[in-house]
């Protein structure tokens, strides 16, 4: 498979989120040791979830964040 291909694949993105199965991980690491492109988009992948996270996110009440810290 050419490395555009496996990129584009979707493999990295279900390794980022740990669905990716034990094969696919070995699959993913090999590819990311042989070819920084590949490392590259994981960490890309990883920076966009992470922004997604923090733009979309939602702070608890104050009602349930009491209830949380007292139990």
């Amino acid at each position: 498979m050419e490395v555009n291909e496996f990129i584009s694949s979707g493999l990295l993105e279900l390794y980022v989120l740990g669905m990716a199965n034990e094969q696919e991980i070995a699959q993913v690491l090999a590819m990311a040791n042989q070819y920084p492109e590949v490392k590259n988009e994981i960490t890309s992948i990883e920076i966009c979830l992470e922004h997604y996270a923090k733009v979309h996110a939602v702070n608890p009440s104050i009602k349930l964040k009491e209830k949380v810290f007292n139990t």
